[in-house]
C-alpha cells in the first residue's frame, strides 16, 4: 500500500494517550509502507525515562535499514525523531538490542514492512525474549502470527535462545515472505470449549520450591488437573529466569490467548503465578475471542488490509494511542462499540 504524497509529511506528538513506545513503532511501520516521512516529538513522554531507549533505537535503525530511510535524532535519550523512508528492500540482517529489551517489539515493527518487500527476508534479533511489558515468544508464535496469517501474512519465527532480564542474550530468527493483507473478522465467542493449560519454564538456577509454589497457585486458581500443567527446563539462557505461561485455546476462541509472568529478584513465587492468573481471568471473564493485547496489535494489519474487525475484552491506552497514530498515516475509520461490561466490538473500514 503506497499512499505517499511528495509534499506530505506527518508530525506526531509522542505524548498522546499513554505516551509510550507503541506510537514510535507504529509510526515507523506505516511510514516505511506508505512512503510518508514523519517527525515525532515528545517521544515516550508518558514514561519515567522519556526519550529513546536501546530497544526503541533498535526499532528505528532496523526500520531505517530495511527501507533505506534518512533519520535525525536517532540516538539514546532523544525526544525527537525525523524519519524519511526510501524504497523497501528484502533483508538478511541481524539486529541486536544490546540489553534485555524486547526482541518481539522490534520484530512487530519490521514485520509489516518486510511483508511489503519485493522478496523473502530472513532476519535475526537478539535481546530479551521473556521480559515484562512485552509479548513473550510463545505469544508471538502461538497467538499473534496465527492471527495475522488469517489476513494473508506469510511468516515464521523460531526461538534460538531464551533471554531473560537483566542480561537478555536471547535470539529469535524470523522468515517473512512478501504478503498481501486481506480483510478479516475474528468472529465467535468464548464458550465451554475453552481449553486451559499451564507451563512453568525455569533455568537450572531456580529452586524446585519456586516451581512447586507456582504450580499450586495455578492449579487452585484455575481448577486445572495435573495433566494440564507441565514444567520446562531452559538450559540455553545466559540469565537465570522463571516464567509462568498460561494458555487458553479452543475452536470457539480463536485465536485464543497466552499470558505470562516472570520471576524478579524479591518477588515471591506465589505473586508471579497470581500475575499470570489475573491476566488470564480478565480474558476468561469476557465472552470476547481477542484479548486486550492482541486487540492493539491487530489494528495496524487490519488497517493495511483495508478492513476487518474483532471483539475484545478491553480497550487499553495502547489501543487508543495506536488508533490516533494509524489515522495520521492512513485514511481509515476505526469504530468501537461496547457490547457489555467486558466486551467491545472494533471495526476497521476505509
Amino acid at each position: 500500500m503506497k499512499t505517499k504524497s511528495q509534499n506530505r509529511s506527518v508530525e506526531i506528538d509522542g505524548s498522546i494517550g499513554e505516551g509510550g513506545g507503541q506510537i514510535l513503532r507504529s509510526s515507523l511501520s506505516l511510514s516505511a509502507i506508505t512512503g510518508t516521512p514523519f517527525r515525532l516529538i515528545n517521544i515516550r513522554a508518558g514514561r519515567k525515562k522519556p526519550g529513546l531507549m536501546r530497544q526503541h533505537l533498535t526499532c528505528v535503525r532496523a526500520a531505517a535499514e530495511i527501507c533505506d530511510a534518512e533519520t535525525t535524532g536517532a540516538e539514546i535519550g532523544s525526544t525527537e525523531l525525523s524519519f524519511s523512508p526510501g524504497a523497501i528492500r528484502s533483508s538478511g540482517a541481524a539486529f541486536a538490542v544490546g540489553t534485555a529489551g524486547s526482541v518481539h517489539l522490534v520484530f512487530q515493527t519490521v514485520l509489516p514492512i518486510l511483508a511489503h518487500a519485493p522478496g523473502a527476508s530472513e532476519i535475526t534479533i537478539a535481546g530479551g525474549t521473556h521480559v515484562i511489558q512485552a509479548p513473550c515468544f510463545e505469544f508471538i508464535d502461538e497467538v499473534f502470527l496465527p492471527a495475522l496469517r488469517q489476513l494473508g501474512l506469510r511468516a515464521e519465527v523460531e526461538l534460538e535462545r531464551v533471554g531473560f532480564f537483566p542480561a537478555g542474550g536471547g535470539i529469535i530468527r524470523a522468515t517473512v515472505e512478501p504478503s498481501s493483507f486481506s480483510p478479516f473478522s475474528f468472529d465467535g465467542k468464548q464458550g465451554k470449549d475453552v481449553e486451559l493449560s499451564a507451563e512453568i519454564a525455569s533455568t537450572a538456577e531456580i529452586p524446585d520450591t519456586v516451581e512447586k509454589k507456582e504450580i499450586r497457585r495455578v492449579v487452585s486458581a484455575l481448577g486445572l488437573d495435573r495433566d494440564q500443567i507441565w514444567t520446562r527446563a531452559i538450559g540455553d539462557s545466559i540469565s537465570p529466569g522463571n516464567a509462568v505461561i498460561l494458555r487458553a485455546a479452543g475452536p470457539g476462541v480463536f485465536p485464543g490467548t497466552l499470558t505470562a509472568a516472570y520471576a524478579e529478584r524479591g518477588k515471591p513465587a506465589d505473586r508471579v503465578a497470581r500475575e499470570a492468573v489475573w491476566t488470564m481471568q480478565r480474558f476468561l471473564n469476557s465472552s470476547a475471542p481477542v484479548d486486550e493485547f492482541l486487540a492493539d496489535q491487530l489494528l495496524l494489519p487490519l488497517a493495511l488490509a483495508g478492513g476487518g474487525g474483532y471483539t475484545t475484552n478491553a480497550l487499553t491506552p495502547h489501543f487508543h494511542s495506536n488508533v490516533k497514530t494509524i489515522r495520521s498515516f492512513l485514511p481509515v475509520k476505526i469504530t468501537t462499540e461496547q457490547i457489555d461490561r467486558l466486551a467491545y466490538k472494533v471495526e476497521v473500514t476505509h
